[in-house]
């Protein structure tokens, strides 16, 4: 393998036959993640080679994250990511979007498993993360509910495919990525929750759909009515309350962080919840919800816990918001904590100012 930067991109694509010899490129990292070198490309005047597109994305894996903590994960995982990409965009094209919206994931343009390497389409020029519009307070509620709509045709158009878990049931990049560094981890820090910790583990890891297994504000890209998700190296066949879970901690911190404008970042959670339990009813009809909401809250428990205790904590929260995060977090693991109503009467309590 050989690893990209800036000064060897243009040899490397053209040694692969993506790009014509000598083409000058602008190259532009990308930065917001921890586990990947991930880098714009832009070509002056495409010239041949396999790739069609005048500017693009390049993906390649690093087998340290770039944490405090040590961390590490094969680079294999760069393959299962374009695996799962394949899948995402053949789920998605089965259910027709949300009206006047283009909900989806990158075009896969090219991928070398050699060099644990892949190129995707690129989102457009005005494009920014939803993580980015939270923290500053734009907040826009079709963006909750599209995301609450993407998440139900995943779990729901792959819902005990045998076919899919065979593809997908390795959950080793999910245990190298999530499991441990986050429940793991936290288990051995707090050692008297680590019998909670455990149950969430095993939970996590019962076969049942397409888990993203990634699926936060940082990894949606908003660009007008268009809301691409990215980011799929985690993904496996598991349990989809841990997606559940994962996605509502961001939203439920940002909630904390919000302060006198935390009822308005709730009721993203509101409108994520509602767009997508009505389109896993359209999808897959007469499922047990009730049962996948309460292993939801358990997964939101620990997930609280893992973003401030855990090896990739979050960066916006002082000690005071860390500190009524890992509050929620325990009482919704020991506690067992069912209601979302008492989940947000706690959450809206603690929020500064609010």
């Amino acid at each position: 393998m050989r690893e990209i930067e800036a000064d060897n991109v243009a040899e490397v694509l053209a040694g692969l036959g993506w790009i014509a010899p000598g083409e000058s490129l602008e190259v532009r990292p990308l930065l917001g993640g921890v586990s990947n070198m991930v880098m714009h490309v832009e070509r002056e005047a495409p010239r041949g080679g396999s790739i069609s597109r005048k500017s693009f994305v390049l993906k390649q894996a690093r087998s340290q994250l770039d944490v405090e903590e040590p961390w590490f994960c094969s680079v294999e995982r760069l393959e299962r990511e374009v695996v799962v990409l394949q899948m995402c965009r053949h789920l998605l094209d089965q259910q027709p979007p949300p009206a006047h919206s283009h909900v989806g994931v990158p075009q896969l343009l090219a991928a070398d498993a050699a060099h644990h390497l892949y190129a995707m389409g690129a989102a457009g020029t005005g494009h920014r993360t939803w993580k980015e519009d939270l923290l500053v307070g734009q907040l826009d509620v079709q963006v909750a509910a599209h995301s609450g709509w993407l998440l139900a045709v995943l779990h729901g158009g792959s819902w005990e495919d045998p076919r899919l878990a065979e593809q997908i049931g390795d959950q080793r990049f999910f245990e190298d990525l999530r499991l441990d560094p986050y429940y793991g981890h936290v288990a051995r820090r707090f050692p008297e929750l680590r019998g909670e910790l455990e149950e969430l583990v095993e939970m996590a890891r019962r076969p049942i759909s397409l888990v993203h297994g990634d699926m936060s504000p940082k990894n949606l890209l908003v660009d007008g009515h268009q809301l691409l998700l990215i980011d799929f190296e985690v993904g496996h066949f598991g349990d989809p309350a841990f997606d559940l879970g994962f996605f509502q901690t961001h939203l439920l911190l940002k909630t904390l962080h919000a302060g006198r404008q935390a009822a308005a970042y709730w009721e993203l959670l509101g409108r994520f919840q509602h767009s997508y339990q009505q389109q896993l009813n359209v999808t897959r009809p007469g499922l047990p919800l009730n049962e996948l909401w309460q292993r939801s809250l358990l997964h939101l428990g620990g997930c609280l816990l893992a973003r401030v205790d855990g090896k990739s904590p979050v960066d916006y929260l002082d000690a005071g918001l860390q500190e009524s995060a890992r509050r929620i977090g325990r009482d919704l693991l020991c506690r067992r904590i069912d209601s979302w109503d008492t989940v947000g009467q706690h959450v809206l309590s603690l929020a500064p100012g609010s």
